[in-house]
């Protein structure tokens, strides 16, 4: 790069160079200027030199809103004269006015070029004094309405005189409800063929609507009459009244339609029937007595009791008695295996299981060896079986960290080995491994 004269202390228009200073592009000189408007900026040397650059964004922006922006001060718009320039908003010049009733306001240059602001507001309230003098003059034409007066079935009830426009709060003999209207709003409403405020008119028009579809029928329902809430009163097949909106019986003309009652019970019948739950089948202790379709079948517990229990319990084997399963223990337990020894049953009590998995966790850094999951929920899952390998109970090798997730998908694909030919050894446990870590991509160091 070729050696540049020093600019410091040197001016550019309204910037005075103070200093050099880095910029964002390699290669290129840049300069720290202060404007006279007291603001820093940062420009570089080839800007400087030329001339492009000579103030700061601020009054190079203020420059060319002043240049876009004519002088108004002197012009009149209405009964407004510009006296001089007022202080900005928003991006946007403003100007001080003064008005003929002898007030003065401030607006904007868009406002005043597009003739929105011919005043300070006295304007309008003299316009409204002409129309209420016109009145006076020919009262039968331009009379305003009083308290009392009846307009189609609206009744006033009182005036309220606001500025510019009255306000009149009228009651609907139809609905006895009380609005606030306009003159020109009221007198609309009034002037129609019915002369009823829009929310009597909608009623009527929804009441002939439904009148309409009274003695139609709808798959299983028949539509007999309307509710007082302008919703359909429909009889069921079944003989149950039930009420339905319009809207939903039009939406679902082509679909069922029937009452809850029918619907519940052919859903629950189409369940029922797709689950195998006949009479005579065992599930745990229970045997199935009876059953029908509402989804519960009654079932006898081999304690004697009896108990009714719904299909979905049974068939997912969440229901396995009749309750006396939880107080039963020892060889009396449905699941007491004579083969599992004492220390067998007792193993997460044993204190020295307990100090061995406390190690396994630390070797393994409390992670799980399959997924790369750390923390959370951790099993000490054994590799050799504990029932068919008794010396390696204890020995760290034979334990490896895994999470709950991966536990359960372990064993729920292997099954758990109870029946004692060593169906999880180590050549399963190290494919389900390998396998598991590529699919989360878990590469342990």
């Amino acid at each position: 790069m070729r050696n540049l004269h020093d600019l410091s202390g040197m001016l550019f228009g309204k910037l005075t160079v103070l200093r050099l200073a880095t910029g964002p592009r390699k290669g290129v000189r840049y300069w720290s200027c202060r404007c006279v408007c007291g603001k820093s900026h940062t420009v570089r040397t080839a800007v400087l030199i030329n001339g492009h650059t000579t103030q700061c964004t601020a009054c190079s922006y203020k420059a060319r809103c002043e240049k876009r922006c004519k002088d108004l001060t002197g012009r009149t718009f209405g009964r407004l004269v510009v006296l001089g320039a007022a202080p900005s908003r928003k991006r946007a010049r403003w100007w001080s006015c003064s008005c003929s009733c002898g007030k003065s306001v401030e607006r904007s240059t868009a406002s005043l070029t597009s003739g929105k602001a011919r005043s300070c507001g006295c304007l309008r309230i003299d316009n409204w004094r002409k129309v209420v003098s016109s009145r006076f003059r020919n009262p039968r034409k331009h009379a305003l309405p009083a308290a009392g007066d009846v307009m189609g079935r609206f009744t006033v009830l009182s005036v309220i005189l606001g500025n510019p426009a009255p306000l009149f709060i009228v009651r609907c003999e139809c609905c006895s409800k009380e609005y606030t209207y306009r003159e020109d709003k009221l007198r609309r409403l009034s002037g129609r063929a019915s002369g009823v405020c829009p929310a009597c008119l909608r009623r009527s028009v929804t009441v002939v609507l439904l009148e309409s579809m009274v003695g139609k029928t709808y798959s299983n329902l028949k539509v007999t009459g309307i509710s007082g809430d302008l919703r359909l009163v429909c009889a069921c097949a079944c003989g149950n009244e039930v009420l339905r909106a319009r809207s939903a019986l039009m939406r679902k003309a082509d679909a069922w339609q029937g009452c809850k009652a029918c619907r519940a019970a052919i859903i629950t019948g189409n369940n029922v029937r797709n689950r195998k739950c006949d009479v005579g089948s065992r599930y745990g202790m229970l045997t199935v007595v009876s059953r029908d379709l509402s989804g519960r079948v009654v079932c006898l517990c081999d304690c004697g009791a009896s108990s009714t229990v719904h299909v979905g319990n049974l068939s997912s084997g969440d229901t396995r008695s009749c309750g006396c399963m939880m107080f039963r223990k020892g060889p009396e337990h449905p699941n007491w295996d004579p083969e599992l020894s004492d220390e067998d049953r007792e193993r997460n009590r044993v204190r020295a299981w307990k100090g061995v998995r406390s190690r396994v966790y630390s070797r393994d850094d409390y992670t799980c060896q399959a997924c790369g999951e750390r923390a959370g929920t951790l099993n000490a899952h054994h590799i050799r079986s504990w029932k068919l390998h008794p010396a390696d109970r204890f020995r760290m090798w034979n334990a490896i960290t895994l999470c709950s997730c991966c536990h359960k998908e372990f064993h729920a694909a292997h099954g758990h080995d109870r029946r004692g030919d060593d169906t999880l050894n180590w050549k399963h446990f190290a494919e389900w491994l390998r396998s598991s870590r590529e699919r989360h991509g878990y590469k342990p160091t």
